[in-house]
């Protein structure tokens, strides 16, 4: 266990998103917060003057969400207060991407934007590493692609450029869920992620799509 000055613990409860816990007497608070088996603390005196302005802070800011209980009798977390959060930096930010129908015979494209991603009012890098799709009703032997094009001729190859295929006439089956989890790439924003189901059958199929997506932090 780590003692830290007030402002330090602020900083390091805000970059890890971590709760905090306290103990309280008449003359002081003992506020801690754990990055997983790490504990810190800072110790603030409240009837010393040079306390005064971080005892206020606490009080008003901190106390009010500080000693939730984190799990139930069984240790099962109530709520994940603090993102999953990696060695590398990496934190999970998984996305819904399609929820299409696809009808018979023909060919759908579905595009989804990539966004630019913040974490605590920063710009920062995003990171895919595949997708997870279901296929409700269609037909064995219906293809799927995956692409990254860039639709506004953001990196200046031309409008409509195909960038990257990750996967290329993908046949699926019906009503069957499949996860493509490949290499970590990375998501540029303002390009565009494309899936074209090819329906080759008499069977409509509805395509639901979420992608695997991390931000780094560190």
């Amino acid at each position: 266990m780590q003692e830290l000055d007030w402002s330090t613990l602020k900083q390091f409860i805000s970059a890890k998103e971590l709760s905090t816990h306290h103990f309280e007497t008449d003359d002081y608070y003992q506020v801690y917060a754990f990055d997983n088996l790490i504990g810190f603390y800072s110790k603030l005196k409240k009837n010393d003057a040079s306390f005064s302005a971080d005892v206020t802070d606490f009080e008003t800011n901190y106390k009010p969400t500080s000693n939730r209980k984190l799990t139930d009798a069984n240790s099962v977390p109530l709520v994940r207060l603090m993102n999953a959060h990696y060695d590398d930096g990496l934190r999970v930010r998984h996305r819904g991407l399609f929820n299409n129908a696809c009808p018979a015979n023909s060919g759908t494209d579905m595009d989804w934007k990539i966004d630019q991603l913040n974490y605590w009012g920063q710009n920062v890098p995003a990171f895919m590493t595949g997708v997870q799709f279901k296929v409700v009703g269609g037909n064995d032997g219906d293809e799927i692609d995956f692409c990254v094009i860039d639709i506004d001729n953001i990196l200046g190859y031309g409008a409509n450029t195909p960038l990257d295929l990750f996967a290329d006439k993908y046949y699926v089956y019906a009503d069957n869920e499949v996860a493509m989890k490949e290499h970590m790439a990375s998501l540029i924003p303002n390009l565009y992620i494309r899936a074209h189901y090819n329906n080759k059958g008499n069977n409509p199929a509805t395509f639901i799509c979420n992608l695997f997506r991390y931000i780094k932090t560190d």
